[in-house]
């Protein structure tokens, strides 16, 4: 879980024998999901923050030609 959002599940089992895993197997697995959803939310920030930063870059391509532009048919260009 990241901020109440479920992400994902990891299953760990042993089909042959029930009771094979321990509290501190259980500990160890949390642990390691903790650290898991906390790299997929940084991962999914990152991604984010490209795409925004994209579509900014464009934006000030678009403005600075429409700026620089005295008629609208290069404007529209």
């Amino acid at each position: 879980m990241v901020g109440g959002e479920v992400i994902g599940a990891i299953v760990v089992q042993d089909v042959e024998n029930e009771r094979r895993f321990t509290e501190e197997d259980q500990r160890l697995l949390t642990t390691l999901a903790v650290q898991a959803a906390a790299a997929i939310r940084n991962a999914r920030i990152l991604e984010t923050t490209r795409l925004q930063v994209r579509r900014e870059r464009v934006l000030r391509e678009i403005t600075s030609k429409i700026r620089s532009s005295a008629d609208m048919h290069t404007v529209l260009e």
